[in-house]
């Protein structure tokens, strides 16, 4: 059953797209995708809305990180130099898997090109 939303509520797809901004604005380059997010919310008074909802969802969100993290008993998220470890390593091995594909590519294509037979025939002097 759909309801409408209330009257001054702002559309879901106009709060999905602020979310969407707001992600960027915190976790990719800040300075570029805030100003898009202040750039969007200056279109209307509705996009203004959404991005308003959209900042109180992500501070709701980011409220619940610390108790749902206890509640559950995970650790919070630290870097730790095993995971820069792991990042190599994952690193190495893709560079290896590359280089054992190009060495197979290269023989298929040594093997695609090479004669089917091959035969020498030798004559003697003055000989046909």
């Amino acid at each position: 059953m759909n309801r409408a939303p209330a009257a001054g509520a702002p559309r879901e797809k106009l709060v999905e797209r602020a979310l969407a901004l707001v992600v960027q604005a915190e976790l990719a380059s800040p300075a570029r995708a805030s100003t898009a997010l202040l750039a969007w919310a200056g279109r209307s008074a509705e996009h203004q809305a959404a991005a308003e909802e959209a900042q109180r969802r992500w501070a709701a969100l980011g409220g619940m990180a610390g108790p749902l993290r206890e509640h559950f008993g995970e650790p919070a998220a630290q870097p730790t130099g095993a995971s820069r470890r792991h990042l190599l390593l994952s690193a190495a091995a893709l560079l290896g898997t590359g280089l054992l594909a190009a060495r197979a590519a290269q023989w298929a294509w040594q093997a695609w090109h090479a004669p089917l037979y091959a035969a020498q025939h030798r004559t003697g002097t003055a000989e046909l």
